[in-house]
């Protein structure tokens, strides 16, 4: 099964080269080094682009997002997670992004609602039903602490 390859143009990011002389990107949430991955055959490329408006402080105020195979074109967002995997370090790179018009109450549900998408993708990706039933269980008991409707139960 070949997995589609998603490009995130994060413009706004500084470029530099690190001290082993391969190109990298830094802000104040995170580094890391743009890997040079071997070249497959490639049928089809999908692109999500991801523009961000900062403030003075480089503090997020706007979030758009565009997909080209979603016919999506810069649709307005208040919040991103996005995770990466470097297969050469064997660890997640995280960018959590949110504006300061996130509301607090909007931001529970959004980190509810993903960690119920995280732990369906679990599921997918690994087969492991046990595992995905634990992380179920927890996605349950933090919309319950939260007091935050679950709308993720079908009737």
């Amino acid at each position: 099964m070949r997995l589609p390859v998603w490009l995130i143009n994060l413009s706004w990011l500084k470029c530099f080269k690190n001290e082993s002389g391969n190109n990298a990107v830094e802000n104040k949430f995170f580094t890391f080094a743009l890997l040079k991955i071997k070249k497959m055959a490639v049928a089809h490329k999908s692109k999500i682009e991801f523009e961000i408006g900062l403030d003075e402080n480089k503090i997020p105020e706007t979030i758009h997002w565009s997909a080209t195979d979603g016919g999506i074109t810069k649709d307005a967002s208040k919040a991103t997670l996005i995770s990466v995997w470097d297969p050469k370090e064997k660890e997640a790179l995280y960018l959590p992004l949110w504006t300061k018009k996130m509301p607090v109450d909007e931001m529970k549900v959004f980190f509810h609602q993903t960690l119920v998408q995280m732990a369906d993708t679990f599921e997918r990706a690994t087969n492991d039903e046990k595992m995905a039933a634990t992380m179920k269980d927890f996605c349950e008991y933090f919309a319950e602490k939260l007091e935050l409707e679950d709308k993720t139960k079908k009737n």
